[in-house]
């Protein structure tokens, strides 16, 4: 989700809801998705506030995976300001 927030810079948040897991499986998701936010954040347009919610099925995901849909939900949402990105074309060995 996001919302512009009329600032000269963006804000995001991580959500990892209990229907997750435990308190060790939320915050293995939340350190996921904080880790491809910031690899993915010079990328991101200034001015949004980006709220990112954890889904079980990310524990199960390679880092290939998650960067794909990671990158495609940037460029989907209109907030990627290069719409090409070769670091979505590693394989990975899991996350």
């Amino acid at each position: 989700m996001f919302l512009p927030n009329g600032l000269d810079y963006s804000r995001a948040a991580v959500l990892a809801s209990k229907a997750v897991g435990g308190a060790v499986q939320r915050n293995r998701c939340k350190r996921i998705l904080r880790a491809r936010l910031a690899q993915f954040w010079e990328e991101i347009k200034p001015g949004f506030d980006i709220l990112v919610i954890a889904r079980k099925r990310l524990l199960e995901s390679t880092t290939a995976e998650v960067d794909q849909t990671f990158q495609e939900l940037l460029v989907r949402a209109g907030l990627n300001e290069n719409k090409i990105d070769d670091r979505t074309n590693h394989t990975g060995n899991g996350t």
